[in-house]
């Protein structure tokens, strides 16, 4: 008799996702003939979650909160053999915790989150931010949101989204005027980046780990201190390989 096959096949491995909404964890699981299989157990770090009867193999992991979670499963068939899958580590992102300006998931629907999310996952190089990884994915993503909401504003007034008008530095208002400081609040070769405070906040937070160790694209200088100037918005800090 030969044991039983299982590997996790959702969430992916190394994603990022949105803490607090429901995570779909999956398995395939397969048993030689004549066995089949009875059941498949999901573990995170170690601790039990569910176990699940029949196929397909799946559970709801309801409001996990944030952090990085190993997963692994365990297969049972129908003769008592078992079989431990790989594990897979993902990353649960506490974005509506930590900035509860985005806790509408009406304003800011879960999926349009997890995307931004894991565009930023992908984007940012682990190993120059460490531990700040999560807050720079954060900022990353809430810098996004904001446009997005604002194109939707933009589009439901019969505006044309997407068109980057830049800071703000004055407006009319009842035939007056104000003007706002916007140089304070940007960052210097920031781009598009300084259309959001989080994304001025993202890029003044690179900019803090210093250049040691980043994947470079075109036009940097990695060494600042000797007359070198950040990237543009062509090739952020933090990014990996922009522009090559």
């Amino acid at each position: 008799m030969s044991n039983p096959t299982v590997a996790i096949t959702a969430p992916s491995a190394g994603s990022f996702q949105l803490a607090g909404s429901p995570v779909t964890l999956a398995a395939s699981a397969a048993a030689t003939s004549p066995a089949t299989i009875a059941s498949v157990a999901f573990y995170a770090n170690g601790a039990l979650l569910s176990t699940v009867n029949a196929a397909p193999f799946q559970y709801a992991w309801s409001q996990p909160i944030g952090g990085e979670y190993s997963i692994t499963a365990v297969a049972t068939d129908s003769n008592g053999l078992q079989t431990t899958s790989n594990a897979i580590t993902f990353t649960l992102i506490q974005l509506r915790t930590d900035f509860p300006e985005f806790s509408s998931s009406t304003s800011y629907p879960d999926a349009v989150v997890n995307f931004w999310l894991g565009v930023a996952g992908n984007m940012l190089i682990a190993n120059r931010w460490g531990n700040m990884l999560s807050v720079g994915i954060e900022l990353y993503a809430a810098h996004n949101l904001v446009l997005e909401a604002q194109a939707a504003m933009t589009t439901a007034v019969g505006g044309i989204p997407g068109v980057s008008k830049g800071p703000v530095n004055g407006e009319s208002i009842d035939k007056g005027s104000v003007s706002y400081d916007s140089v304070t609040a940007s960052e210097g070769g920031a781009g598009n980046w300084n259309l959001t405070t989080y994304g001025s906040r993202f890029i003044r937070m690179a900019k803090m780990f210093g250049a040691g160790g980043l994947q470079i694209g075109i036009g940097f200088n990695p060494n600042p201190l000797s007359g070198g100037a950040w990237p543009g918005p062509d090739c952020d800090p933090g990014f990996a390989n922009f522009g090559n």
